[in-house]
Formats: C-alpha cells, sequence, structure tokens
C-alpha cells in the first residue's frame, strides 16, 4: 500500500513538473499555452543541444511547429536562437553532411520571413567567423543575448533542447 501511495505521489509530481517547467513539457504544450494567451508579439525558439546533429531533428520540429503558429496568426514573427554545439552543422563545411537542413534553414529564412541566428561567442571560440556560415545564417553577437533582445521586444520562448 506504501509503495502504491508512493508511486501515486511521484506520477503526481512529474505531471506537475512537466506543466510547470517549459523544459519538460512537450513543445506542442509549450505552444499551444503560448498560443492560448493573448496573440504575442512574436515567438522566439532556442535550441540547444549537446550532440552536434541534434539541430536536423530541432529544424523539422521548428518547421512543423511555426506552421501550426502561422496557422493561427499567418504574420506572426517567429526567430531561432541556436547556441550549443548543434549550431555548428550550418557552417558552410557542414552543408555536405547536412544538405536537407541547410534546404530548410534557407526556407525558413528566405521564405517564411524566419530568421536563424547562431552565438557568436561559441563561433569565435572554434575559431570561425561569419564567413564560415552561409549567408542565410545570422551569427548574432551571442545567444543568450539575442534571446534577451527578443524576450525584451516581448516574443514568447519555445525551448527545444536535447541531450
Amino acid at each position: 500500500m506504501q509503495q502504491w501511495i508512493i508511486n501515486k505521489f511521484s506520477i503526481f509530481l512529474l505531471c506537475f513538473a512537466m506543466l510547470a517547467n517549459p523544459v519538460l513539457a512537450s513543445h506542442d504544450t509549450q505552444l499551444d499555452r503560448i498560443m492560448q494567451a493573448e496573440q504575442p508579439p512574436g515567438i522566439v525558439f532556442e535550441v540547444m543541444s549537446r550532440k552536434a546533429d541534434y539541430l536536423d531533428w530541432a529544424i523539422k520540429e521548428i518547421n512543423r511547429l511555426s506552421q501550426k503558429i502561422r496557422s493561427r496568426y499567418p504574420k506572426l514573427p517567429i526567430a531561432v536562437v541556436s547556441h550549443s554545439r548543434e549550431q555548428f552543422a550550418l557552417a558552410n563545411n557542414q552543408k555536405s553532411g547536412y544538405q536537407e537542413m541547410h534546404r530548410q534553414v534557407k526556407s525558413l529564412v528566405e521564405e517564411q520571413d524566419i530568421p536563424v541566428h547562431v552565438c557568436g561567442v561559441s563561433v569565435e571560440r572554434r575559431g570561425l567567423d561569419a564567413k564560415d556560415f552561409p549567408e542565410y545564417v545570422d551569427v548574432a553577437e551571442s545567444g543568450p543575448i539575442q534571446l534577451g533582445l527578443y524576450k525584451e521586444l516581448g516574443y514568447k520562448l519555445v525551448i527545444i533542447t536535447g541531450h
């Protein structure tokens, strides 16, 4: 009986944590909460992962979520900030290994008017700079600073993270 109570309590805590913590909640749940409130000034997707190939999956997810957003708010500004190891898949020297992802990022930027930023601090630490990325990728001063600028404008944050 005591084990059953502990298990029920654990399940309750996990459910509560998922509702309270956007990192644990699904991307759709995060977005649905935002879209149920009054129309936000914009949405910014924050992408972070220690996995170099994570951005390939994340861009597909962002594309799907962006379509969901634009079906309700066709003109709502959307942005993407990538600022961990995954951002280097966007470097010019990675195009051949991530052709489809690069095509999707270019489409986000040029066709859907969704800027994609990478972290200039991390880029510099790797000995790279803006010329090492395609013209459709913005090398921001810093990922956290770029996120802060969007938050100051009132953009709502959706976290896309993987370890």
